[in-house]
């Protein structure tokens, strides 16, 4: 029979063998899985309301930083690089053991052509990229350097005085001639001047609600750059009426010249 020494000396002994065999084991599986943390991403998921094009373009710029497994992928660099892309709003990386990588990406949305080769979103960012697609339905904004953010701001108003009207705005310029100027969906054509462009807006809408609604397929331009109306002119089967004297009375103005009071 054994002593309880030599059970305690065997107890010790089978502890530390077993205690060696586990971290033995501990080591093996946790090179294991570094060793295949360490080889390429295997998978790579893009989330986000894109077209095959955008994908794409994204896939491009992941592959580099994909070849060195999840442990050595640098998350903030990648979701920097997605983040060039012009038409990238947030970007969100996200690393799913052992060797899946998902990238969430929501883009911007172009609520309006800039000039003849760029878009712009709702806060009057511009987008540069070829792969937005189609943007031929989108209203054109135009107006010198320097004057998107104004553009943009003076659009929002006019696109919802043309929404309480029944129309659509395609068209809103800034020039150095005729100031602001909307052409509307129908042809229509607003012109505003430089000053007090809201305040003209207001007009024009008073006046189309009450008299020029009921005749407007046959307006080709209101000019609104007048103290107390605006000058219609009709398409060519229509008389022109043009030249509001601004210190005519009213009843005169719409009487002899055609033109329609705003005051």
């Amino acid at each position: 029979m054994m002593s309880l020494r030599a059970v305690q000396r065997l107890r010790s002994t089978l502890g530390a063998l077993i205690g060696a065999t586990a971290t033995i084991v501990f080591v093996m599986v946790g090179t294991s899985m570094a060793l295949r943390l360490m080889q390429p991403v295997g998978t790579v998921l893009i989330v986000g309301d894109l077209t095959p094009e955008q994908c794409t373009s994204i896939s491009r710029i992941v592959e580099p930083f994909s070849s060195g497994g999840l442990l050595r992928l640098d998350k903030k660099a990648l979701r920097a690089a997605v983040s060039e892309i012009g038409w990238t709003r947030e970007v969100r990386v996200r690393r799913v053991w052992p060797d899946r990588l998902e990238l969430t990406v929501e883009r911007e949305i172009p609520v309006a052509q800039w000039g003849n080769d760029q878009l712009l979103n709702s806060r009057g960012k511009i987008i540069t990229d070829d792969d937005m697609g189609d943007a031929s339905q989108l209203p054109l904004l135009r107006g010198p350097d320097g004057s998107v953010s104004l553009v943009m701001e003076r659009y929002f108003v006019a696109r919802e005085m043309a929404s309480r009207l029944g129309l659509r705005v395609k068209e809103l310029t800034l020039d150095s001639v005729n100031g602001w100027k909307i052409v509307f969906d129908s042809g229509m054509e607003l012109v505003l001047g430089h000053d007090d462009s809201i305040a003209r807006m207001q007009r024009f809408e008073r006046l189309y609600l009450e008299r020029l609604h009921s005749e407007a397929e046959d307006i080709v331009r209101v000019d609104a750059r007048y103290t107390n109306g605006v000058a219609v002119t009709r398409d060519a089967d229509a008389r022109s009426h043009a030249n509001l004297v601004a210190e005519a009375k009213p009843r005169d103005i719409l009487r002899k010249s055609g033109t329609l009071d705003g005051g």
